[in-house]
């Protein structure tokens, strides 16, 4: 029996968005027939087969006002034209014409907190943007017959702000048994950062800091800041060091990284949503059982206390980060320690136990 149609409405690029791979494909084997609407360039080809339907929408405005102006316009008709029983807006920004769309058509609505969106460090600093988009969340999120995020950190504020109970669901691969740790492939002639180039990532400390190691850093991702990161890398004289691969779809960046050395996750902590961050790379280079560099944050912190799989920094200063770069190049034993540690988290940070508690969740709407 087919438990209802859900349309997942994204602005981002589907192409490398694993989150909303995991989930719809785990919403379509529960037996929800599940339609995922996107907002860009992708092609269908470039997304993954199987029984989710993708639909593409070409737009015209690619950032700012006109953006979200085109995109909550025509997605609010799409909606409302849709057969949809259930109706899940991806992060604030395709919340309103959600809401608007259920209410009208009487569907349930639900919300998948990617961050927490007036606290991030693309609106902190501009305070009339800031005080639209907190204005949206208090009058959207109470509404919402259904929400969950990223992170316990992110669930509890948002619950404590918006007086709405918030599941979570973490944003972690599947378990790909690798066998015992003395059995794994020989690795490490790089590191690797994976994500987008946005500001508040430490990513120019980070370029700076790679003077010191005797590996070449791999940066997979783009962003706003890869003209100055590329600049930053000549002007330093490390272009034999730094690699910009671009964004690479999610099966090669899985296998790229299961050959590297060692992560960096240096997001800043400026802001609610990046201090309760918990990023995918996180539980992708556990996945992966290599080393990682993380900032000092409550939710990293939290889980390497059980598998402590990482070093932190202080701060996102180059030194602190070369600091750490030295110790772990010139220390095999706590690297291997580090592997088997990120081998036992790996076994409780899967995906198939974060989709059995998405399943629950629907199956309660």
């Amino acid at each position: 029996m087919n438990p209802g149609r859900i349309t997942i409405s994204v602005s981002n690029d589907l192409r490398t968005d694993q989150r909303v791979h995991r989930i719809s494909q785990s919403l379509a084997n529960a037996g929800y027939e599940v339609n995922v609407l996107g907002f860009g360039t992708t092609h269908k080809a470039e997304l993954p087969d199987g029984e989710v339907r993708w639909r593409i929408n070409r737009i015209w405005f690619k950032r700012g006002f006109l953006f979200y102006k085109e995109l909550n316009l025509r997605l609010f008709f799409i909606l409302l034209l849709s057969r949809s029983d259930i109706l899940c807006a991806c992060d604030m920004d395709t919340l309103l014409p959600n809401y608007l769309a259920a209410r009208l058509r009487g569907k349930k609505l639900v919300f998948d907190a990617h961050e927490y969106f007036s606290e991030t460090s693309g609106v902190i600093g501009r305070p009339m943007v800031q005080a639209v988009w907190k204005w949206l969340e208090r009058f959207l999120i109470p509404r919402v017959d259904l929400g969950y995020s990223v992170s316990p950190g992110i669930a509890e504020c948002l619950q404590k702000d918006f007086g709405k109970e918030f599941g979570v669901v973490r944003n972690v691969p599947k378990r790909i048994s690798e066998g015992p740790i003395a059995d794994w492939p020989k690795r490490g002639s790089f590191w690797i950062y994976q994500g987008a180039l946005n500001k508040g990532r430490g990513l120019e400390a980070l370029i700076e800091a790679m003077k010191v190691s005797s590996k070449k850093l791999l940066i997979a991702g783009k962003g706003p800041l890869e003209s100055l990161l590329r600049k930053k890398v000549k002007d330093l004289g490390l272009e034999g060091k730094v690699e910009f691969m671009g964004q690479l779809k999610p099966g090669k960046l899985v296998g790229l990284t299961r050959e590297a050395f060692g992560g960096f996750n240096l997001v800043e902590g400026e802001g609610l949503s990046y201090y309760y961050s918990l990023a995918n790379k996180f539980f992708d280079y556990m996945a992966a059982g290599i080393p990682q560099v993380n900032t000092d944050l409550p939710e990293y912190r939290r889980i390497c206390e059980d598998y402590p799989c990482s070093e932190f920094v202080n701060s996102n200063q180059s030194g602190e980060i070369s600091r750490v770069i030295r110790e772990l190049e010139n220390d095999e034993a706590k690297v291997q320690e580090i592997k088997i540690q990120a081998d036992l988290g790996a076994k409780v940070y899967t995906w198939q136990n974060e989709e059995s508690r998405l399943i629950e969740m629907y199956e309660k709407l």
